[in-house]
């Protein structure tokens, strides 16, 4: 449930931290790199999954 307090301790926090959300850190940029690198290696390896158990299944 939302409440008053926690609204204004989550606004507090966006305002105390806008800018680190906005920034083009290259620490954060390679970590975000590598995160994006993982989760299109594992969107490609469910993809072939799906496609070989699809054409398992349909025999």
């Amino acid at each position: 449930m939302f409440t008053r307090t926690k609204f204004t301790q989550w606004k507090q926090q966006l305002l105390d931290n806008a800018s680190e959300l906005f920034s083009k850190d290259k620490a954060n940029s390679a970590t975000a790199d590598a995160t994006l690198k993982d989760l299109h290696a594992k969107i490609s390896l469910l993809t072939m999954e799906n496609v070989f158990l699809s054409k398992v299944l349909d025999r």
